[in-house]
């Protein structure tokens, strides 16, 4: 104790001495430096010697300091000796040497420098980095090792500036560094210390330790540390942009790597992350980790290399790995050639496949991102052995549960697989099997296949030349098709060495719609695969087989070298051949895909309603992508047109051929080749042969019968060189074919000849009721319809365009010119019933020549050849012109909305030609000799929808020298029509007749057909009419009628006014009221005017009253004969037929007739003659009373009344009585109105005490006979006065024959009509008509008999 005592003692008074040494030493030192002011820079050169740095600075003061003399400065920027920029610059320092430094490692050039605010710039190149001595230096500051100053330099409270020259991104600066450099002669330890910001670390810490021969770097041996506590990963994101690294996160990071020269010996790492939250890559959601923590070593072992993980908990939000572990070995180059080895009890695959995110941008991300393997490897020991020749030795295994990785590059996708594997020696064997898999074979098929079930057997095996892998009894099961066989598959260890596959499996169950995703599509050009996708619609594939073998870098084996080959059957198939062509459907045949090509029969079909008796179609060449196809068809005419107008062929051949339809047998062969690449190169043929079909012809209801020959399309061109048919009734043969031009000119001609009947034509014409055109007459046909065919120049190729790329052949373009048809007939043959204009005899020729143009349609789509200048826009057109004897029309149609309506025309009537009139709707013209309007009327044609006359009739103007209408006929008649917004209205101009009549469109509808007239004189009417087969116009297809005529003659009698209105029932018409009125009479009556099963029939109620009837028969044009003071008449009749003027000849009903006070004049004397006090014979023309035959001077009567019953043309009546002063005489018989005749008696009475005058006239000559005839008692009227006699009256109306006779004979005449036959129409029900009856003679009185005349 009181050794350690005194030797205390002894350290304390050394230590004190040695602190008076140095303070004495300082104290010595200043004075000396006070004394030896070039001391300083003395100092700075022996500093600047030992350390080869250079300094400058802004004030310098030397002293002596702990560690031995030292420079104090200020401002001080060091660099190294032959460089201009600054190292490092600070705002102060020290540097000095080091004397406890030298004595510890006896070197005497041992310094410290310490530096204070320092600025320090480092840059990040190509290169590595570089420190530089401010922002913009370019001085490379690369110090040797050997040459880093021996001491010690220290860097406080610094600043250091780092800039990536790679990148324009800014510089970012780290504050508060402290950096400690020491330097021995073998040593150099770099340690730094960064006090952080949170939003990066609370502390960041790194030392670099280098120990050996300083000259000699790949001799040393080195260890670093680095170390950042409370990391903020979000910080750093942001302040290194070149890495990409979790966008959030915090927790502890360490490393230590250790080595020698250039060899990394050992490292380790050791992270404990919470919260890791990555970026979203390339599409894949931003994976999350709310644990990354464990520790991995590295350790280089001899030659080879030992891994080992622990404590790894990788969470990344689902199946987390917790507590895992591993350890993998890799020796190479020992005795038995290398060795791989993994060891681990359980490896999450999705757990390891989350951190492929958080890689830096590269192969290794890319990679990690597109595998992204998921599922679970257990009992993992599995060790390779390398042997020397060449082979591998597998031993150990794993089991894998729902193992999955997605395709990339060569390595194919798969997911849910399931297995084990076992190894030992050289081989290698297990198990796999799965459910809901997939399988991605991105390389060569296109789409992952879905598998809905996999088990095979699989065996690895390897050998020096290379490996054998091997699947063995595999089945499996996808899209509810069904596989089994195996695969075997050879990889060289040698590279030059092609690979070589061996695939064979069986299949069935197929959907044909599924059948492309089994190609390898990727190996298949784009053309051709675009096509097999769209081509199978529906089906199955039957039993089929599928062989692999060769190198598949070969595939195809365009050139050998292996076999490609699928074949199988297919039933029920829908084939999508091409857009331009429909569907084919219920194929049944055989296919086979071999090598670069394919090929399929069927033996059945159909296409769009034809049979497909046999069929071959294929790719030669799949690179060529040409598809080419043969087929033998048959089917119905109806479902070839339909197929081919609905393909690419139709509208090729214009809009004709697309309108024309047809049924009946057709058979032919179509051919087909379809170069996708180059399609304006395709070739579409078609032979067909038509077996007694019908055609439907544009513009002709009737088809084409009997159609019968052989057609070939090539593509545009149509030839036929002979079809026969039946058209319109007649025989006939057409033959067409096409003709090649000048220029790309080609024109399809046809000509043809035949011969058309009457009735066909007049159905074509859509004329109803009646035959109008009979016989038939021949006619020929010569069309031409030209088209203009060129290639448009191919696209050019931009500059850009990839190599290999073609430049784009456009489709041959072709235009139709207009087009021409004439058609000629002489019409020897047509008897023509029309009415004139239109009327001929069948022996005499009347040349009809039609002569049709036809435009093609023309819009802003429509090519055009190079040089020709676009036309106006234009729809589908067609003119018609006609020329018939001296008449002649023109007609023009134009498409609007998939409609063909007539736009325009004009019929003209006379020798000049026919001129279409700007603006729409038909016009018609001219001069008619004769026209018969009720005889048109009874024409009618079949109006079809939207072909009503109303909407095309724009207007008339007709001189007509003879106008008919209902047998009357007008001279020199005027009409001009016009069209209103519903009705015609014509106006009527001439000597008989002005005024207007209007017309509905509509006939059928409830708008009147009304008559205005100002002046109608009624000429005498005709009994000739027109040579038709029916004379009456239905009732039920006239409108209402209104009539209104102000100056009315008929036959030259005046009527003055008639009004008449006619309304429409479900029969025909109803005459709701006619008024005529005249000076001096006024009519009025009711009817109706039906048709029904039976025929027409009419009924007429009237009443007639006169004031002065001298004046009324005045008006009507009669002699005066007859005056009255008031007449009347009225009656009910009923006729077959229609109300026209000789409706009393078909009458059937009464008549009631009464005159008073007025007198007879100018009667002649003479009895024979009496009846002619009421002519019967005239009522049906205007009832008139002429009595000028009985007595020249007169016969005065107080009235004349009477019944008539009509009845089968005949007038009955049984009390026609007219009472004079005189005498009165009584009729009674029958008028035939038909056969006009009479059968009457008539009886005469005198008044006893008469006027002598009266008296006087009976008694003179033969009148005294008259006087003594007595009527019988079939007289129901009584007369007064005495009985004088009777007489016969009978013959003609123009010469009757009176006879006197005796009572006996008299009461034979009885005046009663006869009963209806059956077989006599009744009148119509619409006006109630009574019967008229006559009731049973009363007794006649014995009377003296009179001897005859």
């Amino acid at each position: 104790m009181d050794r350690l005592r005194q030797i205390a003692k002894w350290f304390s008074a050394a230590l004190a001495v040695v602190v008076l040494l140095l303070g004495a030493a300082v104290v010595g030192f200043d004075l000396w430096l006070a004394r030896s002011p070039d001391l300083a820079p003395r100092l700075v050169a022996r500093v600047e010697a030992l350390t080869g740095l250079s300094f400058s600075y802004d004030s310098l003061t030397a002293r002596l300091g702990f560690y031995g003399p030292e420079l104090v400065f200020t401002n001080a920027s060091i660099t190294l000796k032959g460089q201009r920029s600054a190292v490092v610059s600070a705002r102060s320092g020290r540097v000095g040497l080091d004397l406890w430094r030298a004595l510890r490692t006896l070197h005497p050039s041992s310094v410290r420098v310490i530096l204070d605010g320092a600025r320090l710039y480092a840059f990040l190149t190509d290169k590595g980095i570089e420190l530089r001595g401010g922002p913009m230096s370019d001085d490379d500051t690369h110090i040797p090792l050997d040459q880093v100053p021996i001491g010690h330099v220290r860097i406080e409270d610094s600043t250091v500036t780092v800039r990536d020259l790679r990148t324009v991104d800014p510089p970012w600066k780290v504050d508060r560094v402290a950096i400690d450099l020491e330097r021995d002669p073998r040593m150099i330890r770099l340690a730094g210390q960064v006090r952080l910001p949170d939003t990066l670390a609370s502390r960041v810490s790194a030392e670099l330790e280098l120990e050996g021969d300083l000259k000699v770097p790949t001799a040393l041996h080195w260890t670093s540390h680095l170390e950042l506590k409370k990391a903020s990963l979000a910080g750093w994101t942001a302040l290194l942009p070149r890495w990409t690294v979790p966008l959030s996160g915090r927790g502890d990071l360490s490393t230590v790597v250790e080595g020698h020269g250039a060899l990394v010996d050992h490292v380790s790492a050791a992270l404990a992350l919470k919260d890791v939250a990555g970026p979203e890559v390339q599409g894949v959601p931003a994976p999350r980790f709310p644990t990354l923590a464990g520790e991995v070593t590295v350790d280089r072992d001899g030659r080879g290399w030992r891994a080992q993980g622990s404590g790894i908990q990788i969470d990344p939000g689902h199946d987390p790995w917790r507590r895992g572990e591993f350890e993998f070995r890799f020796s190479p180059g020992a005795s038995d050639g290398g060795i791989f080895r993994l060891r681990s009890s359980s490896v999450h695959l999705d757990a390891l496949g989350a951190l492929a995110s958080l890689l830096p941008e590269g192969r290794a991300r890319d990679m990690g991102l597109a595998l992204a393997p998921r599922g679970r490897l257990t009992g993992v020991d599995i060790a390779a052995t390398h042997a020397q020749d060449g082979a591998w030795r597998l031993n150990g295994g794993a089991q894998f549960a729902e193992v999955g990785f997605g395709a990339f590059e060569a390595i194919p996708g798969i997911t849910g697989l399931s297995g084990s594997i076992a190894g030992a020696g050289g081989r290698a064997s297990g198990e796999v099997h799965g459910n809901g898999m997939t399988v991605d074979l991105a390389r060569a098929i296109r789409e992952p296949i879905p598998v809905e079930h996999l088990q095979s057997n699989f065996e690895i095996t390897s050998k020096p030349e290379g490996w054998r892998i091997a699947l063995s009894e595999t089945s499996l099961a996808t899209l509810g098709a069904r596989a089994e066989g195996g695969v075997v598959l050879m990889l060289p260890s040698d590279p030059q060495t092609p690979s070589d596959i061996a695939l064979d499996f069986r299949f069935g169950g197929l959907k044909a719609v599924n059948a492309t995703r089994y190609l390898p599509g990727r190996k298949l050009p784009p053309r051709t695969m675009d096509w097999l996708d769209h081509a199978f619609l529906a089906g199955r594939v039957g039993e089929g087989r599928a062989v692999l073998s060769g190198d598949l870098k070969q595939f195809p084996f365009r050139d050998g070298g292996g076999l490609f080959r699928i074949t199988f059957g297919f039933e029920h198939l829908r084939l999508h051949f091409h857009d331009e062509f429909g569907d084919l459907e219920e194929l049944s045949g055989d296919a086979e895909f071999k090598n670069s090509g394919f090929t399929a029969r069927a033996r059945q079909g159909r296409a769009h309603g034809i049979a497909i008796r046999q069929a071959v179609a294929g790719m030669a060449d799949f690179k060529e992508a040409e598809l080419t196809a043969d087929a033998r068809v048959e089917g119905d005419v109806r479902d070839a047109l339909a197929y081919l107008q609905g393909s690419l062929v139709g509208p090729k051949l214009g809009p004709l051929f697309m309108k024309l339809g047809g049924r009946g047998a057709m058979a032919g062969d179509l051919k087909l080749v379809l170069p996708f690449a180059h399609f304006a190169d395709r070739l579409v043929a078609v032979d067909a042969r038509i077996d007694r079909a019908q055609v439907k012809l544009p513009g002709l209801d009737e088809p084409a019968r009997d159609v019968t020959g052989a057609l070939s399309i090539h593509n545009r061109d149509v030839s036929a060189p002979r079809i026969t048919a039946t058209v319109l009734g007649g025989p006939a043969k057409v033959a067409v074919k096409t003709l090649a031009g000048k220029g790309g000119e080609r024109t399809l001609t046809v000509s043809g000849e035949g011969r058309i009947l009457g009735d066909h034509v007049q159905a074509a014409l859509g004329i109803d009721y009646g035959t109008w055109i009979s016989g038939g007459a021949d006619w020929t046909l010569s069309a031409r319809f030209p088209r203009v065919e060129w290639q448009p120049p191919a696209e050019r190729l931009p500059v850009d365009a990839p190599p290999g790329t073609h430049p784009t052949v456009h489709e041959v373009e072709s235009r139709w010119g207009a087009g021409s048809v004439q058609v000629q007939s002489t019409l020897q043959g047509f008897a023509l019933g029309f009415p004139a204009p239109l009327n001929k005899p069948a022996e005499t020729a009347r040349p009809l020549r039609a002569e049709v143009t036809i435009d093609f349609p023309v819009d802003d789509t429509t090519p055009v050849p190079p040089g020709m200048k676009r036309d106006a826009n234009r729809p589908l057109g067609m003119l018609l012109r006609t020329q018939f004897g001296r008449d002649s029309a023109a007609f023009e149609w134009r498409a609007h909305d998939e409609e063909f309506p007539l736009t325009r025309g004009i019929v003209h009537f006379g020798p000049t030609p026919a001129l279409l009139r700007e603006g729409s709707g038909i016009w018609v013209d001219g001069r008619l000799p004769d026209y018969d309007l009720s005889a048109w009327l009874r024409v009618r044609l079949k109006e079809k929808p939207g072909s009503a006359l109303a909407g095309l009739l724009a207007g008339s103007q007709l001189q007509v020298d003879h106008f008919s209408i209902f047998g009357f006929r007008f001279p020199d008649v005027s009409l001009a029509l016009g069209a209103g917004e519903e009705a015609w209205r014509v106006a009527v101009e001439g000597p008989a007749a002005r005024g207007t009549i209007v017309v509905p469109y509509d006939l059928r509808g409830a708008s009147p057909l009304t008559l205005d007239m100002e002046r109608l004189l009624v000429g005498e009417h005709s009994e000739a009419g027109t040579a038709s087969p029916d004379d009456e116009t239905d009732p039920r297809q006239l409108p209402p009628i209104t009539v209104k005529v102000r100056n009315l003659e008929v036959q030259k009698r005046r009527f003055g006014t008639l009004e008449a209105s006619l309304s429409k029932v479900a029969d025909g018409l109803r005459l709701e009221r006619a008024v005529v009125h005249g000076n001096s009479f006024e009519a009025t009556a009711k009817g109706s005017w039906t048709a029904g099963p039976q025929g027409q029939a009419s009924a007429l109620n009237f009443v007639f009253d006169s004031t002065d009837m001298q004046d009324t028969l005045n008006a009507w044009g009669f002699q005066q004969t007859l005056t009255g003071k008031r007449a009347h008449a009225s009656g009910t009749l009923g006729w077959p037929g229609n109300l026209d003027l000789g409706l009393f000849s078909r009458a059937t009903g009464n008549v009631k007739i009464e005159v008073e006070q007025g007198q007879v004049l100018g009667v002649n004397p003479g009895a024979g003659r009496v009846l002619g006090l009421l002519s019967i014979a005239a009522l049906p023309r205007r009832l008139t009373l002429d009595f000028s035959d009985l007595t020249d001077r007169g016969f005065a009567f107080d009235r004349i009344r009477g019944d008539f019953d009509f009845k089968g043309g005949n007038a009955y009546t049984q009390n026609l009585v007219l009472k004079g002063p005189a005498a009165e005489i009584g009729i009674v018989g029958r008028t035939g109105l038909l056969a006009r005749d009479y059968d009457q008696t008539a009886k005469i009475t005198g008044h006893v005490g008469g006027p002598i005058a009266a008296a006087g006239a009976l008694a003179a000559g033969p009148a005294i006979g008259a006087a003594l005839l007595l009527f019988s008692s079939v007289f129901k009227e009584p007369l007064g006065g005495i009985a004088r006699g009777y007489y016969r009256i009978t013959g003609s109306w123009d010469k009757p024959a009176v006879e006197r006779i005796g009572a006996n004979e008299a009461r034979e005449v009885t005046g009663k009509a006869p009963a209806a036959s059956p077989s006599e129409p009744a009148a119509d029900s619409t006006v109630e008509v009574p019967t008229a009856t006559v009731p049973a003679p009363a007794p006649a009185s014995e009377e003296p008999t009179e001897p005859r005349h």
